[in-house]
């Protein structure tokens, strides 16, 4: 039996992910455990289910239920437990600091409120609008996610593996959705709450169409990010509907930032909503489409896109008023 564990573990795979949790546990116990009940250690992390050094910053207060268990030292026990609750609140202070992963909502040319002030500040001012916003860390991405997404560019198959990564099932929507109201198209069935996952509208009167989930993906590299750009199809205001209520939509910002403005669903002013992510985080924005907005999306823009709605066909309609923003 290795020293300070409760089960032989298995034959150690030559895996980068355990040497990279091995090197962590001696660095981050000032080599107090020895690299043999590191390496131990290292594979115990690996079968709870925890790949990278980067995903057990998220561990946190999991780690006495996913890991202590099996350590039957109690000092090694405690150096392990501390290293790890330091390296959460590393990564959760790196989150909060991250200046490039920022929100920030503006009527007008008034003032600014912005995430790094508070979330729940921001939203609370974008809730009559029916819309909330919230952070999308990257601390548990894992280490294959968390490499394309610091790659400058993607392939259409890398586009693709990243997508499904981040695309959230319907339970996961419905409680995107529900921090701010209750979805527009509800069912007693479980299966069908909130409506059809894979959703699509078009061709418009102008043209538009789009299936969803989907994956905008702007690199400057890319043939049609040029002309994406230059039309801005979804800048005007307007409105998606099906069965003469809004869609759900839920948008993920992963990298790059995208702008989008808000009718007041009353009488009151346009609400302006910017989103840029940075290396430590993401954000989720989700809205009623019934509401008239715009999204302005910029170049380098990797975003999730997911609508939800009774039916699988909405409509996609412009707004036949001024468009403020414009």
């Amino acid at each position: 039996m290795q020293a300070g564990v409760l089960y032989t573990p298995p034959k150690m795979a030559e895996n980068a992910n355990l040497e990279a949790i091995c090197a962590w546990i001696r660095e981050a116990t000032s080599s107090q455990i020895s690299p043999k009940d590191a390496a131990a250690y290292a594979q115990l992390i690996l079968d709870a289910g925890v790949d990278s050094v980067q995903a057990l910053a998220a561990v946190g207060d999991d780690f006495d239920e996913k890991i202590a268990g099996n350590v039957e030292s109690v000092i090694h026990r405690r150096l392990l437990k501390n290293a790890v609750a330091t390296l959460s609140a590393e990564k959760k202070y790196n989150v909060e600091k991250d200046s490039a992963a920022v929100a920030t909502a503006q009527f007008g040319s008034g003032s600014v409120v912005s995430s790094q002030d508070s979330v729940d500040a921001l939203n609370a001012i974008l809730q009559p609008y029916r819309v909330a916003i919230k952070p999308r860390p990257y601390a548990d991405l894992p280490d294959r996610i968390a490499s394309l997404l610091k790659q400058s560019s993607l392939t259409g198959e890398e586009c693709a593996e990243f997508n499904n990564h981040f695309i959230l099932t319907r339970t996961q929507l419905l409680e995107v959705i529900r921090s701010v109201r209750e979805p527009n198209h509800p069912s007693d069935d479980p299966s069908r709450d909130g409506g059809s996952l894979e959703t699509s509208f078009g061709p418009s009167a102008e043209g538009h169409e789009g299936q969803f989930p989907r994956f905008v993906y702007l690199g400057p590299e890319a043939p049609w990010t040029a002309g994406f750009l230059a039309g801005q199809a979804y800048a005007r205001a307007h409105q998606n509907v099906a069965d003469g209520k809004g869609v759900d939509e839920v948008m993920q910002v992963q990298k790059g930032a995208m702008t989008w403005h808000f009718m007041h669903p009353g009488q009151g002013p346009t609400v302006q909503l910017h989103v840029a992510a940075g290396a430590e985080q993401g954000w989720i924005v989700t809205y009623d489409g019934s509401v008239g907005h715009g999204a302005i999306v910029e170049e380098g823009l990797w975003s999730s896109c997911q609508v939800i709605c009774g039916p699988s066909r909405f409509e996609f309609r412009y707004l036949d008023v001024p468009t403020p923003w414009l």
